[in-house]
């Protein structure tokens, strides 16, 4: 009978997540998110733990624009997790990315890389 809006709602925070992740992965431009695909694959196979940082630095080297909204390389990271690239660890580091004010990240461990 309570019909007070509560403040948290850890459903409704969720869904309002995975609508926000699909939401940027959909705007995102086709041929940035295969680059990006691309640029986390190699990551995976050369190293046993990365961070978006090192993605970033690897799609800077190639030479590609950032997207209107980078919060797409976090739907990206999802992606290769549920390929069975990569697994999200507990653990993160701080961004050295300015424009990330040096907030952590988190860190990200291969399934395929031979360099355990």
């Amino acid at each position: 009978m309570n019909d007070i809006p509560t403040l948290f709602d850890s459903l409704a925070a969720v869904e309002a997540r995975e609508e926000a992740i699909a939401q940027v992965e959909s705007n995102a431009d086709p041929s940035w998110k295969k680059a990006a695909s691309i640029a986390i694959r190699h990551l995976a196979t050369e190293r046993y733990e990365f961070t978006t940082d090192d993605v970033w630095e690897l799609l800077h080297v190639l030479a590609l624009e950032t997207p209107r909204e980078p919060r797409a390389l976090g739907a990206m990271m999802r992606n290769a997790s549920r390929d069975g690239l990569i697994d999200k660890t507990d653990r993160v580091r701080q961004s050295e990315r300015p424009e990330c004010h040096a907030r952590p990240v988190a860190v990200w461990r291969s399934r395929v890389t031979d360099n355990r």
